[in-house]
């Protein structure tokens, strides 16, 4: 009977656990895909302005 119960807690601890684990991880991507997508958001207006000044230089010559 005590192996039964000890049997059942372990199981929903480790179920508890494991759902907190994933929200965790699930967070942590979801971070990670924020910082990428400003990071791209970056890239993008930097290499703009690249093609803006390429072209100002183009113009003035």
């Amino acid at each position: 009977m005590v192996n039964d119960l000890i049997s059942i807690v372990s199981c929903f601890s480790a179920r508890l656990y494991g759902a907190r684990g994933e929200r965790k991880i699930k967070k942590t991507i979801n971070e990670l895909e924020k910082e990428r997508q400003e990071q791209n958001i970056n890239e993008n207006n930097n290499e703009s302005n690249i093609d803006k000044s390429k072209r100002q230089t183009e113009i003035n010559n």
